[in-house]
């Protein structure tokens, strides 16, 4: 079971993730957040869930379609034209790869 606290308040629950599906699901954000690097300036280390691809990271429109076709590469998933319309932040994409490699 995983819970996520801020300021001390349950914020996430996972009850469903297991020590290895953590780790799994950590080593996916990073690879996710190395991925993304190469089409900003952001530091992985700085890209927290509430970063912006447009508004804080500047991708284009073009970058951020070349990046979630490289993600469906690396994770072996794929993207619906209605996935990418409601992903803003990392914290949205990381939530999609993860559902999606849960359903693939």
């Amino acid at each position: 079971m995983l819970s996520i606290a801020v300021n001390g308040r349950v914020m996430l629950h996972f009850p469903e993730l297991t020590d290895i599906c953590i780790l799994e699901v950590k080593i996916m954000e990073e690879q996710f957040k190395e991925i993304l690097a190469q089409y900003t300036t952001v530091d992985p280390v700085d890209m927290t869930d509430d970063v912006r691809f447009r508004e804080d990271m500047e991708l284009s429109s073009l970058d951020f379609m070349t990046l979630l076709g490289e993600v469906e590469d690396t994770f072996d998933i794929e993207f619906h034209k209605s996935d990418a319309e409601g992903i803003y932040t990392v914290g949205d994409a990381i939530a999609l790869i993860r559902r999606k490699m849960e359903n693939e």
